[in-house]
């Protein structure tokens, strides 16, 4: 599923200008998160501000450049993404504050929107189900990337089948990261924050999965094992993302941030693994859910409209499947 790739972060720059707009807006993100304004070419009538975890950003973006803003020419969405925490604790301030919720609808990275009952008493529904990797640049690729792997043994010394981890009870059993990974003096792996960022848990999970191979530690998020010292931690996974070939040689990301759909990187020049084992021990798979916050908001409740006639047209849910599969989502 994997081809040409390119960072989330430059195509939401991009969609700036594919959806440019002469129209000021008041930014609800946090300082870590990114806001984008998608405007049709139409008068302007109403405007919505919506909240997506990072990993989904891009996925966002071409859905609505190409599909939802053409459609209603005469709406604005402003977009801010970030990771799950910050977007939700945003929305819980603005209610503790007796505030609307600043956004219309909330995108998350897991099943918080159905699991906590801040949320779960609004229209919450799946929207896509994500996958972990681990992935890094190698050697003479990347468009110039300083800090490169040089095969899928520089981040597993053995080689994992079609780059997928899948098994349930054992799904790190003989899979070991690399000496020449772990025995660094500077940062060699990203991953997002744990704490507000659901796909930095899943990394966190990971290396616990693999802490026993080289240590009897304290899992994290206790001190950081020694065998991956010094590990470096970033606010949300777009961000880890974009850090690995700079900052580190290796990192955790979604799937979708090297899918086939983004260009201008191949196969010949990443090392990936996926992690997909959805069993009770490891629990790798996301299970991403949005929440409908505010039903008299025209343009949020436009943009829910569509995406749940989507997830259910013209019977499994072809289209939304399809669009989830162009961006290396698993199928809800």
């Amino acid at each position: 599923m994997l081809g040409n790739t390119k960072l989330s972060s430059l195509l939401l720059v991009t969609s700036l200008i594919g959806a440019a707009s002469t129209a000021s807006w008041a930014t609800t993100c946090s300082s870590t998160g990114v806001e984008t304004p998608y405007t049709g070419t139409g008068t302007i009538t109403a405007t919505t501000e919506i909240g997506v975890a990072a990993n989904f950003s891009a996925s966002m973006d071409d859905y609505l450049k190409n599909t939802f803003i053409p459609a209603h020419p005469n709406y604005q969405v402003n977009m801010c993404a970030d990771s799950t925490s910050n977007l939700e604790k945003a929305v819980t301030d603005a209610w503790a504050a007796s505030n609307p919720s600043p956004y219309s609808l909330v995108f998350a990275a897991d099943d918080t929107p159905h699991t906590l009952a801040a949320f779960n008493v609004y229209t919450n529904y799946l929207y896509a189900k994500g996958i972990p990797v681990v992935f890094g640049y190698l050697a003479g690729g990347g468009s110039g990337k300083a800090k490169t792997v040089s095969g899928i043994s520089d981040i597993f010394a053995t080689t994992i089948t079609n780059n997928t981890i899948s098994n349930a009870s054992n799904a790190l059993s003989g899979y070991t990261l690399s000496s020449t990974i772990t025995g660094s003096s500077t940062p060699v792996l990203s991953i997002s924050d744990p704490s507000k960022a659901p796909y930095g848990l899943k990394a966190e999970k990971a290396l616990n999965g693999l802490n026993p191979i080289y240590s009897s530690g304290t899992p994290l998020p206790g001190t950081v094992p020694a065998w991956i010292k010094p590990l470096a931690t970033y606010a949300n996974v777009t961000k880890a993302f974009s850090a690995v070939g700079t900052d580190v040689p290796v990192g955790f990301a979604a799937e979708s941030q090297i899918c086939t759909h983004i260009n201008p990187f191949d196969d010949g020049e990443l090392a990936w693994v996926q992690f997909t084992s959805a069993d009770t021990t490891y629990g790798f798979i996301l299970q991403q859910y949005a929440v409908f916050l505010k039903t008299s908001d025209t343009v949020g409740s436009a943009i829910n409209s569509d995406i749940a006639t989507k997830r259910t047209y013209p019977t499994g849910a072809t289209w939304w499947n399809n669009f989830l599969g162009n961006w290396c989502y698993n199928t809800i």
